[in-house]
Protein backbone atom coordinates (compact mmCIF):
# COMPACT_ATOMS: atom_id res chain seq x y z
CA UNK A 1 0.00 0.00 0.00
CA UNK A 2 1.33 3.44 -0.97
CA UNK A 3 2.12 5.69 1.97
CA UNK A 4 0.07 8.85 2.27
CA UNK A 5 1.88 12.01 1.12
CA UNK A 6 4.48 10.14 -0.93
CA UNK A 7 5.06 10.94 -4.61
CA UNK A 8 7.23 8.69 -6.78
CA UNK A 9 10.40 10.05 -8.35
CA UNK A 10 9.01 9.50 -11.84
CA UNK A 11 5.90 11.58 -11.16
CA UNK A 12 8.04 14.31 -9.53
CA UNK A 13 10.19 14.41 -12.66
CA UNK A 14 7.07 14.76 -14.83
CA UNK A 15 5.74 17.59 -12.66
CA UNK A 16 9.01 19.50 -12.82
CA UNK A 17 9.36 18.95 -16.58
CA UNK A 18 5.88 20.33 -17.27
CA UNK A 19 6.55 23.24 -14.92
CA UNK A 20 9.73 24.13 -16.82
CA UNK A 21 7.70 23.96 -20.07
CA UNK A 22 5.43 26.75 -18.76
CA UNK A 23 2.29 24.79 -17.86
CA UNK A 24 0.23 26.03 -14.94
CA UNK A 25 -0.37 23.98 -11.81
CA UNK A 26 -4.01 23.38 -12.83
CA UNK A 27 -2.98 21.91 -16.18
CA UNK A 28 -0.24 19.80 -14.56
CA UNK A 29 -2.67 18.38 -11.97
CA UNK A 30 -5.30 17.65 -14.63
CA UNK A 31 -2.84 16.00 -16.99
CA UNK A 32 -1.31 13.81 -14.32
CA UNK A 33 -4.60 13.22 -12.50
CA UNK A 34 -3.34 14.36 -9.14
CA UNK A 35 -4.11 16.94 -6.48
CA UNK A 36 -3.04 20.53 -7.19
CA UNK A 37 -1.58 20.82 -3.68
CA UNK A 38 0.71 17.86 -4.34
CA UNK A 39 1.98 19.34 -7.60
CA UNK A 40 2.52 22.71 -5.96
CA UNK A 41 4.38 21.10 -3.05
CA UNK A 42 6.79 19.30 -5.39
CA UNK A 43 7.50 22.51 -7.33
CA UNK A 44 8.05 24.56 -4.17
CA UNK A 45 10.35 21.94 -2.68
CA UNK A 46 12.49 21.97 -5.81
CA UNK A 47 12.69 25.77 -5.87
CA UNK A 48 13.61 25.86 -2.17
CA UNK A 49 16.63 23.64 -2.85
CA UNK A 50 17.98 26.00 -5.54
CA UNK A 51 20.07 29.04 -4.40
CA UNK A 52 18.15 32.30 -4.80
CA UNK A 53 19.66 35.33 -6.40
CA UNK A 54 18.51 37.62 -3.68
CA UNK A 55 18.17 37.17 0.06
CA UNK A 56 20.99 36.73 2.53
CA UNK A 57 19.85 33.35 3.85
CA UNK A 58 19.42 31.92 0.35
CA UNK A 59 22.81 33.25 -0.74
CA UNK A 60 24.33 31.26 2.12
CA UNK A 61 22.90 28.09 0.62
CA UNK A 62 20.21 27.40 3.23
CA UNK A 63 17.23 25.59 1.71
CA UNK A 64 14.72 27.12 4.14
CA UNK A 65 14.37 30.72 5.41
CA UNK A 66 16.05 31.38 8.75
CA UNK A 67 14.09 32.54 11.81
CA UNK A 68 14.24 36.25 12.47
CA UNK A 69 16.08 35.82 15.78
CA UNK A 70 18.77 33.68 14.06
CA UNK A 71 19.17 36.20 11.21
CA UNK A 72 20.05 38.80 13.83
CA UNK A 73 23.05 36.71 14.91
CA UNK A 74 26.39 36.22 13.16
CA UNK A 75 25.46 32.87 11.64
CA UNK A 76 28.72 32.41 9.72
CA UNK A 77 30.76 32.76 12.92
CA UNK A 78 28.48 30.36 14.79
CA UNK A 79 28.86 27.74 12.03
CA UNK A 80 32.67 28.04 12.20
CA UNK A 81 32.58 27.56 15.98
CA UNK A 82 30.42 24.45 15.59
CA UNK A 83 32.86 23.04 13.04
CA UNK A 84 35.71 23.62 15.52
CA UNK A 85 33.88 21.45 18.05
CA UNK A 86 32.39 24.09 20.33
CA UNK A 87 29.21 22.65 21.99
CA UNK A 88 25.85 24.15 21.06
CA UNK A 89 25.10 24.75 24.75
CA UNK A 90 28.22 26.89 25.11
CA UNK A 91 27.25 28.98 22.10
CA UNK A 92 23.70 29.34 23.45
CA UNK A 93 24.96 30.64 26.80
CA UNK A 94 27.21 33.17 25.06
CA UNK A 95 24.23 34.80 23.28
CA UNK A 96 22.32 37.46 25.15
CA UNK A 97 18.56 38.13 25.22
CA UNK A 98 17.60 35.23 22.94
CA UNK A 99 13.80 34.89 22.72
CA UNK A 100 13.93 31.09 22.27
CA UNK A 101 14.77 28.11 24.44
CA UNK A 102 17.93 26.08 24.03
CA UNK A 103 16.25 23.27 22.06
CA UNK A 104 14.97 25.75 19.44
CA UNK A 105 18.43 27.32 19.18
CA UNK A 106 20.04 23.88 18.77
CA UNK A 107 17.49 22.74 16.16
CA UNK A 108 17.83 25.84 13.99
CA UNK A 109 21.62 26.14 14.23
CA UNK A 110 22.28 22.43 13.69
CA UNK A 111 20.13 22.59 10.53
CA UNK A 112 22.11 25.43 8.99
CA UNK A 113 25.44 23.97 10.19
CA UNK A 114 24.57 20.67 8.54
CA UNK A 115 23.66 22.45 5.31
CA UNK A 116 27.00 24.28 5.31
CA UNK A 117 29.00 21.08 5.96
CA UNK A 118 30.82 19.74 2.94
CA UNK A 119 30.00 16.13 2.02
CA UNK A 120 32.72 13.57 2.70
CA UNK A 121 34.11 11.30 0.01
CA UNK A 122 35.80 7.93 0.23
CA UNK A 123 38.21 6.08 -2.03
CA UNK A 124 38.12 2.36 -2.68
CA UNK A 125 41.60 0.90 -2.19
CA UNK A 126 43.11 -1.57 -4.63
CA UNK A 127 44.98 -4.39 -2.91
CA UNK A 128 47.86 -6.39 -4.37
CA UNK A 129 47.65 -10.16 -3.75
CA UNK A 130 49.77 -11.27 -0.81
CA UNK A 131 51.09 -7.79 0.00
CA UNK A 132 49.40 -6.84 3.29
CA UNK A 133 47.65 -8.32 6.29
CA UNK A 134 45.26 -6.25 8.42
CA UNK A 135 44.94 -7.12 12.12
CA UNK A 136 42.76 -5.67 14.87
CA UNK A 137 41.14 -6.42 18.23
CA UNK A 138 37.55 -6.06 19.36
CA UNK A 139 35.53 -7.09 22.41
CA UNK A 140 34.93 -10.82 22.61
CA UNK A 141 32.46 -13.21 24.27
CA UNK A 142 32.45 -13.79 28.01
CA UNK A 143 33.45 -17.18 29.40
CA UNK A 144 31.80 -18.69 32.47
CA UNK A 145 33.99 -20.63 34.91
CA UNK A 146 31.80 -23.34 36.57
CA UNK A 147 34.35 -23.98 39.33
CA UNK A 148 34.52 -20.43 40.67
CA UNK A 149 31.36 -18.98 39.15
CA UNK A 150 33.34 -16.07 37.71
CA UNK A 151 32.74 -14.57 34.29
CA UNK A 152 35.92 -13.76 32.37
CA UNK A 153 35.92 -11.37 29.43
CA UNK A 154 37.83 -12.06 26.21
CA UNK A 155 39.26 -10.17 23.26
CA UNK A 156 38.68 -11.11 19.62
CA UNK A 157 41.80 -11.03 17.43
CA UNK A 158 40.98 -10.72 13.72
CA UNK A 159 43.40 -10.90 10.78
CA UNK A 160 42.42 -10.59 7.11
CA UNK A 161 44.09 -10.64 3.71
CA UNK A 162 42.43 -7.67 1.96
CA UNK A 163 42.75 -9.03 -1.58
CA UNK A 164 40.93 -12.31 -0.98
CA UNK A 165 39.21 -11.23 2.28
CA UNK A 166 40.28 -14.54 3.85
CA UNK A 167 39.57 -14.25 7.58
CA UNK A 168 41.39 -15.65 10.60
CA UNK A 169 40.16 -14.96 14.12
CA UNK A 170 40.63 -16.24 17.65
CA UNK A 171 39.61 -15.28 21.16
CA UNK A 172 42.25 -14.36 23.75
CA UNK A 173 42.16 -13.20 27.35
CA UNK A 174 44.25 -10.05 26.75
CA UNK A 175 46.13 -7.95 24.22
CA UNK A 176 49.56 -8.29 25.81
CA UNK A 177 52.73 -8.60 23.76
CA UNK A 178 53.20 -12.36 24.18
CA UNK A 179 49.55 -12.98 23.30
CA UNK A 180 49.79 -10.64 20.31
CA UNK A 181 52.85 -12.44 18.92
CA UNK A 182 51.34 -15.88 19.55
CA UNK A 183 48.18 -14.85 17.66
CA UNK A 184 50.32 -13.79 14.71
CA UNK A 185 52.13 -17.13 14.76
CA UNK A 186 48.84 -19.04 14.55
CA UNK A 187 47.52 -16.63 11.90
CA UNK A 188 50.54 -17.19 9.63
CA UNK A 189 50.14 -20.94 10.05
CA UNK A 190 46.46 -20.63 9.10
CA UNK A 191 47.36 -18.62 5.97
CA UNK A 192 50.29 -20.90 5.13
CA UNK A 193 52.66 -17.95 4.62
CA UNK A 194 53.62 -14.42 5.58
CA UNK A 195 52.88 -11.11 3.86
CA UNK A 196 55.60 -8.42 3.53
CA UNK A 197 53.52 -5.88 5.50
CA UNK A 198 51.16 -6.00 8.45
CA UNK A 199 48.86 -3.07 9.24
CA UNK A 200 48.11 -2.91 12.97
CA UNK A 201 46.17 -0.67 15.29
CA UNK A 202 48.00 1.57 17.77
CA UNK A 203 47.86 -0.85 20.70
CA UNK A 204 50.82 -0.96 23.09
CA UNK A 205 51.97 -4.37 21.88
CA UNK A 206 52.63 -2.83 18.45
CA UNK A 207 53.16 0.92 18.97
CA UNK A 208 54.78 2.55 22.00
CA UNK A 209 54.00 6.12 20.94
CA UNK A 210 51.46 6.84 18.20
CA UNK A 211 52.25 9.57 15.68
CA UNK A 212 50.79 10.53 12.34
CA UNK A 213 54.15 10.45 10.57
CA UNK A 214 56.76 8.72 12.74
CA UNK A 215 55.29 6.35 15.37
CA UNK A 216 57.60 4.59 17.83
CA UNK A 217 57.09 0.86 17.35
CA UNK A 218 57.39 -1.75 20.07
CA UNK A 219 60.98 -3.01 19.89
CA UNK A 220 60.12 -6.59 20.82
CA UNK A 221 57.31 -6.84 18.27
CA UNK A 222 59.63 -5.30 15.67
CA UNK A 223 62.21 -7.97 16.48
CA UNK A 224 59.53 -10.61 15.91
CA UNK A 225 58.57 -8.94 12.61
CA UNK A 226 62.21 -9.09 11.49
CA UNK A 227 62.33 -12.75 12.43
CA UNK A 228 59.13 -13.61 10.56
CA UNK A 229 59.99 -11.42 7.56
CA UNK A 230 57.39 -8.65 7.58
CA UNK A 231 57.36 -4.91 8.27
CA UNK A 232 54.96 -3.24 10.72
CA UNK A 233 52.78 -0.43 9.31
CA UNK A 234 50.79 1.17 12.17
CA UNK A 235 47.52 2.72 11.04
CA UNK A 236 47.14 6.45 11.48
CA UNK A 237 45.64 7.43 14.86
CA UNK A 238 41.83 7.59 14.73
CA UNK A 239 41.80 6.44 11.09
CA UNK A 240 39.98 3.07 11.12
CA UNK A 241 39.54 3.22 7.33
CA UNK A 242 43.29 2.57 6.97
CA UNK A 243 42.40 -1.04 7.78
CA UNK A 244 38.79 -1.03 6.62
CA UNK A 245 38.87 -4.68 5.54
CA UNK A 246 39.55 -6.02 9.03
CA UNK A 247 37.19 -3.49 10.63
CA UNK A 248 34.44 -4.73 8.31
CA UNK A 249 35.07 -8.39 9.10
CA UNK A 250 35.27 -7.75 12.85
CA UNK A 251 31.81 -6.22 12.62
CA UNK A 252 30.66 -9.12 10.44
CA UNK A 253 31.71 -11.63 13.11
CA UNK A 254 29.89 -9.64 15.78
CA UNK A 255 26.70 -9.59 13.70
CA UNK A 256 26.82 -13.26 12.71
CA UNK A 257 28.87 -15.56 14.95
CA UNK A 258 28.14 -13.62 18.12
CA UNK A 259 24.41 -13.86 17.43
CA UNK A 260 24.51 -17.55 16.54
CA UNK A 261 26.06 -18.45 19.90
CA UNK A 262 24.25 -15.83 21.99
CA UNK A 263 22.28 -18.52 23.88
CA UNK A 264 25.27 -20.79 24.43
CA UNK A 265 27.45 -20.60 27.55
CA UNK A 266 31.16 -21.30 26.96
CA UNK A 267 33.20 -22.64 29.85
CA UNK A 268 36.70 -22.49 28.32
CA UNK A 269 38.68 -20.51 25.79
CA UNK A 270 39.44 -23.67 23.79
CA UNK A 271 35.74 -24.47 23.43
CA UNK A 272 35.01 -20.92 22.26
CA UNK A 273 37.82 -20.94 19.69
CA UNK A 274 36.76 -24.36 18.41
CA UNK A 275 33.28 -23.04 17.65
CA UNK A 276 34.78 -19.96 15.98
CA UNK A 277 37.04 -22.06 13.72
CA UNK A 278 34.04 -24.02 12.46
CA UNK A 279 32.25 -20.77 11.68
CA UNK A 280 35.32 -19.39 9.88
CA UNK A 281 35.49 -22.49 7.70
CA UNK A 282 31.90 -21.87 6.61
CA UNK A 283 32.46 -18.14 6.17
CA UNK A 284 35.61 -18.51 4.05
CA UNK A 285 33.90 -21.06 1.79
CA UNK A 286 30.69 -19.04 1.29
CA UNK A 287 30.21 -17.44 -2.13
CA UNK A 288 30.65 -13.65 -2.02
CA UNK A 289 28.03 -11.69 -3.94
CA UNK A 290 30.46 -9.07 -5.26
CA UNK A 291 32.93 -11.59 -6.69
CA UNK A 292 30.86 -14.68 -7.40
CA UNK A 293 33.46 -16.89 -5.71
CA UNK A 294 34.34 -17.67 -2.09
CA UNK A 295 37.14 -16.17 -0.05
CA UNK A 296 38.95 -19.50 -0.11
CA UNK A 297 38.83 -19.63 -3.91
CA UNK A 298 40.22 -16.09 -4.23
CA UNK A 299 42.90 -17.03 -1.71
CA UNK A 300 44.20 -19.76 -4.05
CA UNK A 301 45.37 -16.93 -6.31
CA UNK A 302 46.94 -15.12 -3.37
CA UNK A 303 48.59 -18.17 -1.80
CA UNK A 304 51.47 -18.23 -4.29
CA UNK A 305 52.35 -14.60 -3.44
CA UNK A 306 52.95 -15.27 0.26
CA UNK A 307 56.43 -15.55 1.73
CA UNK A 308 57.38 -18.87 3.36
CA UNK A 309 56.88 -19.41 7.08
CA UNK A 310 59.96 -18.92 9.31
CA UNK A 311 61.86 -22.16 9.93
CA UNK A 312 63.09 -21.31 13.44
CA UNK A 313 60.97 -20.76 16.52
CA UNK A 314 60.95 -17.17 17.73
CA UNK A 315 62.03 -16.61 21.31
CA UNK A 316 60.35 -13.54 22.71
CA UNK A 317 63.24 -11.25 23.68
CA UNK A 318 63.54 -8.59 26.31
CA UNK A 319 64.79 -5.35 24.78
CA UNK A 320 66.54 -2.65 26.80
CA UNK A 321 68.76 0.36 26.24
CA UNK A 322 71.74 0.54 28.61
CA UNK A 323 74.87 2.63 29.12
CA UNK A 324 78.28 0.91 29.04
CA UNK A 325 80.02 1.17 32.43
CA UNK A 326 83.71 2.14 32.80
CA UNK A 327 84.52 -1.55 33.41
CA UNK A 328 83.28 -2.34 29.84
CA UNK A 329 80.09 -4.02 31.10
CA UNK A 330 76.37 -3.26 30.77
CA UNK A 331 73.74 -4.28 33.27
CA UNK A 332 70.88 -6.38 31.90
CA UNK A 333 68.46 -7.65 34.47
CA UNK A 334 70.55 -8.29 37.57
CA UNK A 335 73.65 -9.49 35.72
CA UNK A 336 76.48 -7.87 33.77
CA UNK A 337 77.76 -8.46 30.24
CA UNK A 338 80.94 -7.14 28.62
CA UNK A 339 81.11 -5.09 25.41
CA UNK A 340 84.14 -3.66 23.50
CA UNK A 341 85.92 -0.91 25.45
CA UNK A 342 85.37 1.72 22.71
CA UNK A 343 81.67 1.84 23.70
CA UNK A 344 82.34 2.94 27.30
CA UNK A 345 79.92 5.74 28.20
CA UNK A 346 77.71 5.17 25.15
CA UNK A 347 74.14 3.89 24.85
CA UNK A 348 73.70 0.38 23.42
CA UNK A 349 70.70 -1.84 22.80
CA UNK A 350 70.57 -5.15 24.65
CA UNK A 351 68.28 -7.95 23.45
CA UNK A 352 68.02 -10.99 25.67
CA UNK A 353 66.33 -14.35 25.19
CA UNK A 354 66.43 -17.59 27.14
CA UNK A 355 69.43 -18.81 25.13
CA UNK A 356 71.38 -15.63 24.25
CA UNK A 357 72.06 -12.03 25.25
CA UNK A 358 73.15 -9.81 22.35
CA UNK A 359 74.36 -6.20 22.40
CA UNK A 360 73.91 -3.89 19.39
CA UNK A 361 75.28 -0.52 18.35
CA UNK A 362 72.50 2.09 18.64
CA UNK A 363 73.47 3.88 15.41
CA UNK A 364 74.34 1.07 13.01
CA UNK A 365 72.35 -1.73 14.76
CA UNK A 366 75.44 -3.92 14.31
CA UNK A 367 75.91 -6.74 16.81
CA UNK A 368 78.95 -5.92 18.95
CA UNK A 369 78.76 -8.62 21.66
CA UNK A 370 77.03 -11.89 22.39
CA UNK A 371 76.94 -13.94 25.62
CA UNK A 372 75.20 -16.90 27.15
CA UNK A 373 72.65 -15.58 29.65
CA UNK A 374 73.67 -15.47 33.29
CA UNK A 375 71.78 -17.83 35.59
CA UNK A 376 72.59 -16.08 38.87
CA UNK A 377 72.03 -12.54 40.06
CA UNK A 378 75.21 -10.50 40.01
CA UNK A 379 77.02 -12.90 37.67
CA UNK A 380 79.43 -11.30 35.19
CA UNK A 381 79.81 -12.59 31.65
CA UNK A 382 83.15 -11.28 30.38
CA UNK A 383 84.96 -11.62 27.09
CA UNK A 384 88.55 -10.58 27.78
CA UNK A 385 88.95 -9.39 24.18
CA UNK A 386 86.58 -6.53 25.05
CA UNK A 387 89.14 -4.93 27.39
CA UNK A 388 91.79 -2.40 26.24
CA UNK A 389 95.12 -4.03 25.25
CA UNK A 390 97.05 -2.73 28.29
CA UNK A 391 94.34 -3.92 30.67
CA UNK A 392 94.06 -7.22 28.87
CA UNK A 393 97.77 -7.86 29.25
CA UNK A 394 97.57 -7.33 32.99
CA UNK A 395 94.51 -9.50 33.45
CA UNK A 396 95.76 -12.25 31.17
CA UNK A 397 98.95 -12.70 33.23
CA UNK A 398 98.48 -15.93 35.17
CA UNK A 399 100.75 -18.35 37.09
CA UNK A 400 101.01 -20.63 34.08
CA UNK A 401 101.99 -17.78 31.82
CA UNK A 402 104.51 -16.50 34.39
CA UNK A 403 106.23 -19.89 34.47
CA UNK A 404 106.32 -19.99 30.70
CA UNK A 405 107.87 -16.51 30.42
CA UNK A 406 110.42 -17.28 33.17
CA UNK A 407 111.56 -20.44 31.33
CA UNK A 408 112.24 -18.31 28.23
CA UNK A 409 114.63 -16.12 30.28
CA UNK A 410 116.73 -18.92 31.75
CA UNK A 411 117.02 -21.90 34.04
CA UNK A 412 117.82 -19.96 37.25
CA UNK A 413 114.91 -17.61 36.71
CA UNK A 414 112.60 -20.59 36.15
CA UNK A 415 113.85 -22.22 39.36
CA UNK A 416 113.21 -19.03 41.33
CA UNK A 417 109.69 -18.60 39.92
CA UNK A 418 108.81 -22.27 40.48
CA UNK A 419 110.07 -22.00 44.06
CA UNK A 420 107.93 -18.94 44.78
CA UNK A 421 104.77 -20.50 43.33
CA UNK A 422 105.26 -23.59 45.49
CA UNK A 423 105.00 -21.50 48.65
CA UNK A 424 101.64 -20.98 50.41
CA UNK A 425 99.44 -18.35 48.76
CA UNK A 426 101.34 -18.20 45.44
CA UNK A 427 99.14 -15.37 44.03
CA UNK A 428 100.85 -12.89 46.36
CA UNK A 429 104.06 -13.33 44.32
CA UNK A 430 102.38 -13.06 40.89
CA UNK A 431 102.68 -9.27 40.48
CA UNK A 432 106.31 -9.43 41.74
CA UNK A 433 107.20 -11.98 39.09
CA UNK A 434 105.32 -9.98 36.47
CA UNK A 435 107.53 -6.96 37.28
CA UNK A 436 110.77 -8.95 36.87
CA UNK A 437 109.65 -10.39 33.55
CA UNK A 438 108.62 -6.95 32.32
CA UNK A 439 112.14 -5.59 33.11
CA UNK A 440 113.54 -8.14 30.68
CA UNK A 441 110.81 -7.75 28.03
CA UNK A 442 111.24 -3.95 28.03
CA UNK A 443 115.05 -4.28 27.67
CA UNK A 444 115.87 -2.56 30.92
CA UNK A 445 118.03 -5.55 32.01
CA UNK A 446 119.45 -8.47 30.08
CA UNK A 447 118.61 -12.11 30.52
CA UNK A 448 122.07 -12.79 31.95
CA UNK A 449 121.52 -10.11 34.57
CA UNK A 450 118.22 -11.71 35.53
CA UNK A 451 119.82 -15.11 35.74
CA UNK A 452 122.57 -13.69 38.05
CA UNK A 453 119.96 -11.99 40.23
CA UNK A 454 117.86 -15.16 40.42
CA UNK A 455 120.89 -17.21 41.46
CA UNK A 456 121.70 -14.81 44.30
CA UNK A 457 118.05 -14.61 45.37
CA UNK A 458 117.89 -18.41 45.66
CA UNK A 459 121.26 -18.56 47.44
CA UNK A 460 120.41 -15.95 50.05
CA UNK A 461 116.62 -16.58 50.10
CA UNK A 462 115.92 -12.94 49.42
CA UNK A 463 113.08 -12.43 46.94
CA UNK A 464 112.18 -8.77 47.36
CA UNK A 465 111.87 -6.86 44.13
CA UNK A 466 114.42 -4.26 45.23
CA UNK A 467 117.05 -6.93 45.98
CA UNK A 468 116.57 -8.77 42.71
CA UNK A 469 116.69 -5.52 40.76
CA UNK A 470 119.86 -4.32 42.56
CA UNK A 471 121.57 -7.63 41.85
CA UNK A 472 120.71 -7.33 38.19
CA UNK A 473 121.99 -3.73 38.06
CA UNK A 474 125.19 -4.82 39.88
CA UNK A 475 125.71 -7.43 37.19
CA UNK A 476 125.07 -4.87 34.48
CA UNK A 477 127.71 -2.57 36.00
CA UNK A 478 130.38 -5.26 35.94
CA UNK A 479 130.71 -5.59 39.70
CA UNK A 480 130.47 -9.36 39.52
CA UNK A 481 133.88 -9.59 37.68
CA UNK A 482 137.07 -10.29 39.81
CA UNK A 483 140.53 -8.70 39.01
CA UNK A 484 143.08 -11.51 38.26
CA UNK A 485 146.65 -11.17 39.87
CA UNK A 486 149.86 -12.27 38.05
CA UNK A 487 151.60 -14.04 41.07
CA UNK A 488 151.49 -14.21 44.81
CA UNK A 489 153.25 -11.33 46.68
CA UNK A 490 156.76 -12.01 48.02
CA UNK A 491 157.78 -11.01 51.56
CA UNK A 492 161.21 -10.40 53.06
CA UNK A 493 162.33 -12.84 55.69
CA UNK A 494 162.83 -10.09 58.22
CA UNK A 495 159.13 -9.43 58.07
CA UNK A 496 158.14 -13.04 58.65
CA UNK A 497 156.71 -13.64 62.05
CA UNK A 498 156.33 -17.15 63.33
CA UNK A 499 153.71 -18.09 65.81
CA UNK A 500 154.98 -19.79 68.90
Amino acid sequence: MKRKGRTSMDRCAQILEMHRAGHSINKIAAALKMCKKTAKKVIEAKEACLPAREGEEEARGFSQPLPAWLQALDVETLIKEVQKGVPYLTLYKEQKDLPVAYWAFWKALSRVAGAAKEPTTTMRLKHTPGQKTFVDYTDGIDIYCPETGEIQSTQLFVGTLPFSSLVYAEFTFDQKLRTFIASHERMWTFFGGVTPYTVTDNLKASVVRADLYDPDKNKTFTAYANHAGFAVLPARPNRPKDKANVECHAGLLQRTFFQEVRNHTFTSLAELNQALLKFLDTLNNTIMKDHGVSRRERFEVERTCLQPLPTETFEIPEVKEATVHPDCHVQFGRSFYSVPYRYVGQKVRVIGTFSKVSVYDMKTLEKIASHNPARKNGERKTNELHWPPHKREHCDFSIERAKSEAEKIGQKTKEMVDYLFQLPHPLQYLRRVQGWIRLVSQGRITRDSMEYASQNALLHQRFHSAYVKSCAEFYEGGGHLRVASGSAPKREKTYIYLQK
